[in-house]
Protein backbone atom coordinates (compact mmCIF):
# COMPACT_ATOMS: atom_id res chain seq x y z
CA UNK A 1 0.00 0.00 0.00
CA UNK A 2 2.93 2.22 0.88
CA UNK A 3 4.59 1.64 -1.96
CA UNK A 4 1.46 2.20 -4.26
CA UNK A 5 1.33 6.01 -2.43
CA UNK A 6 5.05 6.82 -3.57
CA UNK A 7 3.82 5.84 -7.05
CA UNK A 8 0.57 7.99 -6.79
CA UNK A 9 2.78 10.77 -5.54
CA UNK A 10 5.27 10.39 -8.01
CA UNK A 11 2.76 9.68 -11.01
CA UNK A 12 1.02 13.28 -10.12
CA UNK A 13 4.19 15.16 -9.87
CA UNK A 14 5.32 14.44 -13.34
CA UNK A 15 1.76 14.57 -14.52
CA UNK A 16 1.66 18.23 -13.06
CA UNK A 17 5.84 18.75 -14.80
CA UNK A 18 4.17 17.52 -18.10
CA UNK A 19 1.16 20.01 -18.03
CA UNK A 20 2.96 22.90 -16.73
CA UNK A 21 5.58 22.00 -19.77
CA UNK A 22 2.96 22.32 -22.67
CA UNK A 23 0.99 25.42 -20.72
CA UNK A 24 4.65 27.17 -21.92
CA UNK A 25 5.38 25.54 -24.94
CA UNK A 26 2.15 24.82 -27.16
CA UNK A 27 4.20 24.60 -30.58
CA UNK A 28 3.20 20.86 -31.35
CA UNK A 29 4.38 21.45 -35.00
CA UNK A 30 8.25 22.66 -33.54
CA UNK A 31 7.73 19.69 -31.34
CA UNK A 32 7.41 17.37 -33.28
CA UNK A 33 9.98 18.74 -35.88
CA UNK A 34 12.58 18.41 -32.38
CA UNK A 35 11.50 14.63 -32.17
CA UNK A 36 12.28 14.09 -35.97
CA UNK A 37 15.14 15.16 -35.84
CA UNK A 38 16.34 13.77 -32.81
CA UNK A 39 15.14 10.09 -34.16
CA UNK A 40 17.12 10.75 -37.15
CA UNK A 41 20.37 11.83 -35.52
CA UNK A 42 19.68 8.60 -33.20
CA UNK A 43 19.46 6.50 -36.32
CA UNK A 44 22.88 8.07 -37.58
CA UNK A 45 24.68 7.12 -34.26
CA UNK A 46 23.47 3.42 -34.66
CA UNK A 47 24.56 3.10 -38.10
CA UNK A 48 27.82 4.54 -37.54
CA UNK A 49 28.08 2.56 -34.02
CA UNK A 50 27.32 -0.83 -36.12
CA UNK A 51 29.77 0.59 -38.92
CA UNK A 52 32.54 0.42 -36.31
CA UNK A 53 31.65 -2.72 -34.37
CA UNK A 54 31.69 -4.42 -38.19
CA UNK A 55 35.03 -3.08 -38.71
CA UNK A 56 35.88 -3.03 -35.11
CA UNK A 57 37.07 0.67 -34.40
CA UNK A 58 35.06 0.87 -31.20
CA UNK A 59 37.61 3.23 -30.01
CA UNK A 60 37.38 5.99 -31.96
CA UNK A 61 33.52 6.13 -31.61
CA UNK A 62 33.65 5.72 -27.59
CA UNK A 63 36.38 8.89 -28.04
CA UNK A 64 33.13 10.69 -30.02
CA UNK A 65 30.76 9.84 -27.24
CA UNK A 66 33.07 11.11 -24.61
CA UNK A 67 33.56 14.04 -26.22
CA UNK A 68 29.61 14.77 -26.93
CA UNK A 69 29.16 14.19 -23.11
CA UNK A 70 31.74 16.15 -22.34
CA UNK A 71 30.44 19.05 -24.29
CA UNK A 72 26.76 18.08 -22.88
CA UNK A 73 27.98 18.75 -19.46
CA UNK A 74 29.95 21.79 -20.52
CA UNK A 75 26.84 23.45 -21.79
CA UNK A 76 24.43 22.10 -19.01
CA UNK A 77 26.99 24.02 -16.64
CA UNK A 78 27.12 27.24 -18.44
CA UNK A 79 23.00 27.46 -18.48
CA UNK A 80 23.07 27.14 -14.77
CA UNK A 81 25.87 29.73 -14.64
CA UNK A 82 23.70 32.17 -16.88
CA UNK A 83 20.19 31.43 -14.98
CA UNK A 84 22.31 32.53 -11.54
CA UNK A 85 23.91 35.33 -13.02
CA UNK A 86 20.26 35.84 -13.98
CA UNK A 87 18.56 35.39 -10.68
CA UNK A 88 21.75 37.84 -9.28
CA UNK A 89 20.99 40.88 -11.74
CA UNK A 90 17.33 40.68 -10.63
CA UNK A 91 18.32 40.94 -6.99
CA UNK A 92 20.22 44.08 -7.82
Amino acid sequence: MVKIKEIQGTLKESTKKLCRLFKENTNLELDAKKVRSEREELISMLDTFMKNIDSGQMDNFIEQIDQELSDENKLSELLKQEKDLADQIKVL
